[in-house]
């Protein structure tokens, strides 16, 4: 073989490697993004969700305080 040939054949391996690697390297960076966002959110909603809890605990002391008065 020309060592034109083998340079060329030799170019095409080493860009298809590092194709393959990019890809390998994007597809799990973007899962790993996609799960860590999804666990962010999670957390999250069950923030907001012991807050909203919380609040609605407190208002149902306050009322159930407010009917024991006579006056109301």
């Amino acid at each position: 073989m020309k060592l034109r040939t083998i340079l060329l054949v030799l170019a095409l391996l080493a860009f298809l490697s590092f194709s393959s690697g990019g890809y390998l390297y994007y597809s799990s960076l973007k899962k790993f993004a996609f799960n860590k966002a999804e666990v962010e959110a999670n957390y999250k909603a069950e923030s907001i969700k012991n807050r909203v809890f919380s609040f609605l605990n407190e208002n149902l002391k306050l009322v159930k305080a407010l009917s024991g008065l006579k006056e109301l």
